[in-house]
């Protein structure tokens, strides 16, 4: 299958931010990952039309560290920003998980923790192209499935999570700062 999602990351991304990107490219499946280089938007577009991607996800950086995700359609027009733009204000890389590990996935689903959540499940759902569930459904998936984990509060703190139905961490942990649904060009 072709990928869904394009990988990339603002320019002159720090080594931690590569990391973030490498190990957010193997919990999200068919996903593509590419070094930005010198590439502006209308190169990033061509990328993503060349390997018929349907979301570009970007990923800058903030005091060397990742800083936020912002998601685009590839549509007919360009590069078109869709909600939510992620603030980050901190992540776990999976060298830094004790016993995370790197599996292939062949899937993924939005698992969120209380019903208050299901604005950022279903906004991540629709970047995704999955289904939204609540968390006590986990253990009816297959092993091969990557779950997004959405935990916490948007006022307080919120954390993503990349794991399986066993609670293995698959992926990054993402520490939440702000979601902003309202995106503007």
């Amino acid at each position: 299958m072709s990928p869904r999602i394009l990988l990339t990351t603002s320019r002159r991304p720090t080594r931690r931010t590569r990391s973030f990107l490498k190990d957010l490219a193997g919990a999200v499946p068919f996903s593509f990952k590419i070094n930005r280089g010198k590439m502006n938007y209308d190169d990033i577009y061509l990328k993503a039309l060349e390997v018929k991607a349907e979301k570009v996800a970007i990923v800058s950086v903030f005091k060397g560290n990742p800083g936020a995700i912002s998601f685009y359609d590839v549509s007919p027009e360009g590069l078109i920003m869709i909600p939510p733009k992620i603030i980050i204000s901190g992540v776990k890389l999976l060298r830094e998980i004790p016993r995370g590990r790197m599996i292939k996935v062949d899937g993924i689903k939005v698992c969120i923790e209380n019903y208050a959540l299901r604005n950022v499940g279903e906004a991540l759902s629709n970047i995704f192209s999955c289904e939204v569930f609540q968390c006590g459904l986990i253990h009816s998936l297959p092993p091969s499935i990557s779950i997004l984990h959405v935990e916490g509060s948007i006022e307080n703190s919120l954390t993503l999570s990349f794991m399986n139905k066993y609670g293995l961490l698959i992926g990054p942990i993402i520490k939440v700062r702000k979601i902003i649904f309202n995106v503007d060009q």
